[in-house]
């Protein structure tokens, strides 16, 4: 089994209930207590669509017109949306409210319960053996949790002086400094901490997105007699071959956002958070 990155439980139909009436109550909330400040955690997937993305920024990476994703993109949007056009509501104490929205990367680090853990699980069933599909070559950006928690503590410090409106009601990037590299480059160092090793050679990325075409026609026409949830999903791999890369000139000039964790600390940590999880 290879590594992805899986949206697949997160279908329009059971996430749309609490991404958008979710997040109208807490605005809702937030009016009626006078709590000053809503930071919202969007993601990259907001503007993923079928197409290569380097060096993305707030301006030129829009939303696309089909989500690569189903559902969960689209009700993270929409979200989104409903928070930043929140800023500036009237507040019961006569104050107003200012938002932001911030789109992290996949993250990895302490606490990663998808990530690293499916591909250090995968290997593990596959006899110490990780799948490589596609040529290696899309460069998969990710960022350290700690440094996304650091933007979110930034942005709400930003919020704190009023004067900024220039902030206000803005979306952000915050990827940190984690070398921009393939996925499975940087699955490596964990996968070698557990005595597990990438399979020597890749399986071409036409051959499995061809197979589970397939599979997906077949379970299509079966779906009206039985419905049948299946790994991984096609969108998944696409995204592992897919070169998405943002940056965070926006977040450092605005939100004064720097990485707490460069690069190697980041590593370190996550080392040894790795080390440490369970395999089944």
């Amino acid at each position: 089994m290879c590594v992805c990155v899986d949206r697949s439980d997160l279908t329009m139909s059971n996430t749309n209930s609490p991404f958008h009436t979710g997040t109208e109550n807490v605005i809702h909330a937030c009016i009626a207590l006078s709590v000053p400040r809503l930071i919202f955690c969007s993601t990259v997937d907001v503007v993923v669509g079928d197409k290569d993305i380097v060096e993305g920024t707030e301006d030129t990476a829009t939303t696309p017109s089909c989500f690569l994703f189903p559902g969960y993109p689209q009700t993270k949007h929409e979200a989104e949306d409903l928070v930043c056009r929140a800023n500036g509501s009237h507040l019961a104490n006569g104050g107003r409210l200012c938002t932001v929205s911030l789109r992290p990367n996949v993250m990895y680090g302490e606490g990663d319960p998808f990530l690293i853990p499916s591909a250090l699980q995968s290997a593990h069933s596959a006899g110490g053996w990780s799948v490589c599909v596609g040529d290696g070559k899309a460069m998969f950006q990710v960022s350290y949790a700690g440094n996304v928690a650091w933007a979110f503590l930034m942005a709400n410090r930003t919020l704190l002086d009023n004067k900024l409106t220039n902030v206000q009601g803005q979306c952000f990037f915050v990827p940190d400094d984690t070398p921009v590299t393939s996925i499975y480059t940087t699955l490596e160092p964990y996968l070698q901490d557990r005595g597990f090793k990438h399979m020597p050679v890749y399986i071409p990325y036409w051959l499995i997105h061809g197979l589970l075409s397939i599979r997906d026609l077949f379970l299509w026409l079966i779906s009206p007699l039985v419905k049948i949830n299946t790994q991984p999903p096609i969108c998944s791999i696409k995204y592992i071959n897919m070169t998405l890369t943002f940056k965070n000139d926006k977040a450092r000039t605005y939100l004064g956002f720097r990485p707490l964790f460069n690069a190697e600390e980041a590593l370190q940590r996550s080392r040894k958070y790795y080390k440490k999880i369970k395999l089944n």
